[in-house]
């Protein structure tokens, strides 16, 4: 594991297939980059039996999951406190929420998290987020729109690792035209989310705004109530 969070990208566990694709569109990467992009596609390599495993392992009892309960999403702008707001609705043992482990290793945090939990906690201690100085521990509450990065092409967060991209990126899922229209080749039913964290079970909070992507992974789910 890394030894300082500049080590680190936050994607890095993202699927081979993901980064690949990524790649593809952005034309490539510039030389200067190599290097990092091949550590990164080196370790997300190593995960693949990880994602083998929680799919035989959890991918059945993950699909039987119903979730009776309204969900509760918390939108907003940057720097405007709905982290702090994230934070507090998560202490009411009512609610279930994304943590910072789950949205790192989104596609095997259930088969990592005993031993990985721990080996990354050695290596995430007193961390802070440069922007805003909020803690960030492992347990902690955390965006969900993180785990979609790490887990697909689908987020606007990739525009951190592909700015080229941005416009697309934006457009496609933020706007939510991806939902609408086929896009890079294909059509709207590949557009899918891959099965959520076991702890979405319980009534939830989510802090950002990908509504649409959620209720077309799971069309099901209750009306949801808002926090803007």
């Amino acid at each position: 594991m890394p030894k300082s969070p500049d080590d680190f990208h936050m994607f890095t566990f993202a699927p081979p297939g993901v980064w690949l694709r990524l790649i593809r569109q952005n034309g490539g990467v510039k030389k200067r980059y190599w290097g990092k992009l091949a550590r990164i596609m080196f370790t997300t390599a190593m995960a693949s039996p990880l994602r083998l495993a929680e799919r035989l392992l959890w991918s059945n009892r993950v699909a039987r999951v119903t979730i009776d309960k309204p969900p509760l999403f918390v939108l907003g702008f940057a720097r405007t406190g709905t982290t702090h707001l994230h934070n507090l609705l998560a202490q009411d043992p009512a609610l279930g929420y994304v943590s910072t482990f789950q949205a790192v290793v989104p596609t095997f945090a259930l088969v990592g998290q005993g031993w990985l939990k721990r080996l990354m906690a050695k290596n995430m201690r007193d961390q802070v987020r440069p922007m805003d100085n909020v803690r960030v521990a492992l347990d902690m509450p955390q965006e969900e729109e993180l785990a979609l990065a790490a887990s697909s092409h689908m987020s606007a967060y990739h525009q951190l690792s592909f700015p080229q991209l941005r416009q697309d990126l934006f457009t496609n899922f933020i706007m939510m035209e991806a939902l609408h229209a086929p896009t890079h080749g294909e059509s709207k039913k590949k557009v899918s989310l891959p099965p959520p964290p076991r702890s979405l079970a319980r009534n939830f909070v989510l802090g950002s705004a990908n509504i649409s992507t959620l209720y077309a992974r799971r069309p099901s789910l209750p009306t949801a109530s808002v926090w803007s």
